[in-house]
């Protein structure tokens, strides 16, 4: 990942990034709260490293977060949850449960057209690429 510094430009690992912000993370919770909703900040996270490993085409890297989807003491609202199964359902298209992860999908869709409001989040435009890349990478690994 490239980071803009001034006029200069620093590249930095997406592993480096992640790590100093999953530190940074813990010391905005407490025991029992978290107070300025970092958690659904580090789903988002999470989200935008799976997105990029996908369209890099590092499917190992993008498989290893699952867990990070799942980990212990996150503290999420509604966006939070509902992110974070729309992250977990787009790995389910590549790596594990591929109607599951589209049924989700589904179902979120379902779900935010109940609301007028627009999502930051562009599910529909989501849906559409990693359904259809998701297809292409399991008839090249030959996942059914």
């Amino acid at each position: 990942m490239i980071l803009l510094c001034g006029n200069r430009s620093v590249k930095f690992p997406i592993e480096t990034i992640t790590d100093r912000i999953e530190e940074n993370y813990k010391h905005y919770l407490t025991k029992y709260a978290d107070p300025f909703q970092i958690s659904n900040e580090l789903i988002n996270y999470y989200g935008v490293v799976l997105q990029n490993y996908l369209n890099t085409k590092n499917y190992q890297a993008a498989y290893g977060l699952r867990n990070k989807f799942n980990l212990n003491g996150l503290f999420l609202d509604w966006n939070g949850q509902i992110s974070k199964q729309l992250w977990l359902a787009v790995w389910e298209l590549y790596f594990g449960n591929y109607e599951l992860g589209r049924d989700t999908l589904i179902k979120i869709i379902d779900f935010k057209s109940m609301f007028q409001i627009s999502f930051s989040l562009n599910i529909d435009a989501i849906f559409k690429i990693r359904v259809a890349d998701s297809k292409a990478y399991r008839f090249t690994k030959k996942i059914k």
